[in-house]
């Protein structure tokens, strides 16, 4: 028993909707990447800036002991 013949229009919806899926795929991959390495940046930078601030206090700290004649 053969097929029977499969319209244009059939055709056109299954090559439109496989577009679509494939469109869709390509996006959200490439969207989670993204998100990937945008939350490393952010996160980077946080890490950054505390450190920054950790050592601006020890710097602080560090010529108070040593005006007082503490342990160098």
């Amino acid at each position: 028993m053969s097929k029977p013949p499969v319209g244009l229009k059939a055709r056109c919806y299954r090559g439109v909707g496989w577009l679509a899926a494939c469109t869709w795929i390509v996006i959200s991959v490439g969207l989670v990447f993204f998100e990937d390495w945008q939350t490393d940046a952010m996160f980077d930078s946080a890490l950054r800036q505390l450190a920054h601030t950790a050592l601006s206090y020890s710097d602080h700290e560090l010529s108070e002991i040593e005006r007082e004649g503490g342990p160098r």
